[in-house]
């Protein structure tokens, strides 16, 4: 299933080069910002709770050890 493109709009796509699209029409600044800043968001909301987990493991391995000594 493909998505009807407007003629204009093909005809667009064909003319763009990557400079073009990096530049996104002069909002490159605040699109690239944007995408790294949402990058930045979902890497810290991947990381954060696996050092928990690894620090509270750490934790009630020390825990434990402490325990089973007589």
């Amino acid at each position: 299933m493909s998505i009807p493109i407007s003629p204009s709009s093909e005809a667009f796509l064909k003319h763009m080069n990557f400079q073009e699209f990096f530049h996104m029409g002069g909002y490159a600044v605040y699109v690239w910002t944007s995408y790294g800043l949402c990058f930045a968001v979902l890497v810290f909301n991947l990381i954060t709770p696996l050092r928990r987990k690894n620090e509270m493991l750490k934790s009630l391995r020390r825990q434990l050890k402490q325990e089973s000594r007589p």
